[in-house]
């Protein structure tokens, strides 16, 4: 139902009066109950709550003092205010008979929304349709007040965001910590009517220091005023909670609060620790003469105060250089550095500090890196032993050769047919020869003769590259060089290399040192190799000797350095397998194996 129209009906002054209370809800119930009486006639009003144990129970009572017998009525019984109740009416749903009589109505009360009955006793029975309408404006209006209240406390909490917000972009635009502090003092001074505004922060040595004052751009430090002024600022922290002095339920004497107040004439003081999680920072303390700091103003203040602890705490920092940053960060972890919190912090600083400690005073084995290759004591060339054209190829490269072993056959028909021809010019000329001496010529005979012992030379050259037309090894060796198999029928000059040997009995072990690491190995006597054909087996040497001079490589000068295998000779390793080898050259400092080839570069090229 709406309510009367003020230009035709004007309302009630005592509706009126109601309407425009904002008060709180303590003053609110009487006064409603008041003008429920005044609008309905009824000679008491009372407000009623269910609770959970107890039943029903009376909160407010107000009488008509026309009626004095009204303080001797029963009061009304549970089954008016439960069918009040039950009905989910905001209107009149129960009224009684008999004397009193009753009219009971229910109303939200409280600022959860709570349900709560009002009942109404009259000394005769209202007529119900008269006063209905009635009942129904009154239930209206404790909502409407409470819209009204929780509107009324958010534009007060809005606006308190909004003090803080425009504080902490003040503070945020300054780039100093003493202009931050002036900025933040000045600024809550204005806002909220204060005499005096200081801030004060916490040493390294847990002592409070007075920062700023508002209005006061400079201060004497050592005047007694400001030392009451940070002892009352240490007793806040001590007692680890806002201070408001002189404050009514203080459970304890604030000494140093009270003394400051007698010496600055400071009637109430207001102090609140600065904290940053659970660190307490600072101390922000507050004065007034004559109005007390309210909870509106506690919670202003603390609002603004958490906004704006975090950047006053960045820019005090930043007002020392590094080193001093650095010192009051490793009080501040040495100070927690035994409490259980941030575990995994402290195991991270205690494991980079002995990986630290490591790098500087430990020890590592250190090895120099270098190429390897396996090479033979014994290599042989086998060559051409005559012009001629390769028959048959007998072994190809890799493979193992026994003594005398076959490795190739030269073709030996042109040195058949050489053969053949010499054996007839020995027999022409013996014959010449023998004609000669039977006719007497002497001379004759000696030409004829001197015929024969040259086509035997030439008879005995020939048969000697037939003994030799079958390429054979000169001891057990593989082939290292020379795969003949696509030269079948080629034409080959004679000294022209066919085939390298090499001996598996004479194995050892060739190491490439790079010029600058050769100061490293000169003492060294073992080191590890590991072949490319089989990497994951690191075979052990002793090292024998190192070349004297330098060899010329692409990639820079190199000693080399031989080295001998273990007797238990594997049947895979072949001469010119490569790999890695690790000469051990003792045990060195961790920092120095990492960095020295950086330093020496620069040693080399900068200085």
């Amino acid at each position: 139902m709406r309510a009367p129209d003020e230009t035709t009906n004007p309302v009630p002054p005592a509706l009126q009066r109601l309407r425009q209370f904002s008060g709180p809800p303590r003053e609110f119930w009487p006064l409603f109950l008041e003008t429920s009486l005044t609008l309905t006639g009824a000679a008491r009003a009372s407000l009623h709550m269910l609770s959970p144990t107890a039943g029903w129970q009376r909160f407010a009572v107000q009488s008509d003092a026309s009626s004095p017998r009204s303080r001797e009525w029963a009061w009304p019984e549970a089954a008016v205010l439960e069918a009040a109740d039950s009905t989910g009416m905001t209107e009149a749903s129960a009224i009684g008979s008999g004397s009193p009589a009753y009219a009971a109505f229910r109303v939200s009360a409280g600022d959860d929304g709570g349900n709560a009955v009002v009942a109404l006793a009259f000394v005769q029975e209202p007529a119900s349709a008269m006063i209905r309408p009635v009942l129904r404006i009154l239930a209206e209006w404790p909502s409407q007040y409470l819209a009204i209240r929780q509107s009324a406390t958010v534009r007060e909490e809005n606006g308190r965001l909004v003090t803080a917000l425009d504080l902490g972009l003040l503070v945020q635009r300054e780039e100093k910590f003493q202009s931050a502090g002036m900025a933040l003092c000045n600024e809550l001074a204005a806002a909220l009517a204060c005499d005096r505004v200081a801030l004060g922060w916490l040493t390294e040595d847990q002592i409070i220091r007075l920062k700023t004052i508002s209005q006061a751009e400079k201060f004497e430090r050592k005047t007694d005023i400001v030392r009451r002024l940070e002892l009352a600022m240490e007793e806040a922290i001590d007692e680890g909670r806002d201070v408001v002095f002189p404050g009514p339920d203080d459970p304890a004497p604030l000494r140093e609060h009270a003394a400051y107040a007698r010496e600055s004439g400071a009637g109430n003081l207001c102090s609140l620790p600065l904290r940053i999680g659970e660190q307490t920072v600072g101390v922000l303390l507050v004065e007034r003469r004559e109005k007390a700091f309210e909870a509106d103003d506690m919670r202003r203040l603390r609002l603004s105060c958490d906004q704006v602890t975090r950047r006053l705490n960045v820019l005090e920092e930043k007002d020392h250089w590094f080193g001093r940053r650095f010192v009051r960060w490793i009080q501040r972890e040495t100070r927690t550095f035994l409490q259980p919190r941030r575990t995994g912090r402290k195991l991270a600083a205690i494991f980079g500090a002995l990986f630290v400690l490591f790098l500087l005073v430990g020890r590592l084995p250190y090895r120099v890196e270098a190429p390897v290759a396996l090479r033979s004591d014994q290599v042989a060339f086998v060559t051409a032993p005559f012009d001629g054209f390769v028959q048959d190829v007998a072994a190809r490269v890799g493979d193992e050769v026994a003594v005398d072993g076959v490795l190739a056959r030269f073709d030996t028909r042109e040195l058949l047919l050489q053969q053949s021809s010499a054996l007839a010019n020995v027999n022409r000329h013996q014959q010449e020869a023998e004609k000669a001496r039977a006719s007497g010529d002497l001379a004759e005979m000696r030409i004829a003769q001197a015929q024969v012992d040259q086509a035997k030379a030439s008879l005995e050259q020939t048969r000697y590259h037939l003994g030799r037309s079958d390429i054979r090894a000169p001891f057990a060796s593989v082939v290292v060089e020379g795969d003949l198999r696509k030269k079948i029928g080629s034409p080959f000059r004679q000294g022209e290399v066919l085939f390298q040997m090499a001996r598996l009995d004479a194995l050892y072990v060739e190491l490439e040192v790079a010029e600058r690491d050769v100061h490293d190995i000169l003492e060294a006597k073992t080191a590890s190799i590991a072949l490319a054909s089989a990497p994951e087996r690191d075979i052990t040497v002793n090292i024998e000797r190192v070349h004297p001079s330098v060899q010329s490589r692409q990639s820079g000068g190199v000693f080399l350095v031989r080295a001998k295998l273990p007797a238990d000779a594997k049947t895979w390793w072949r001469p010119g397998m490569t790999g890695v080898g690790r000469i051990h050259a003792g045990w060195r400092n961790p920092l120095w194996i990492w960095t020295h080839r950086t330093f020496d570069w620069f040693r080399l090229h900068v200085f």
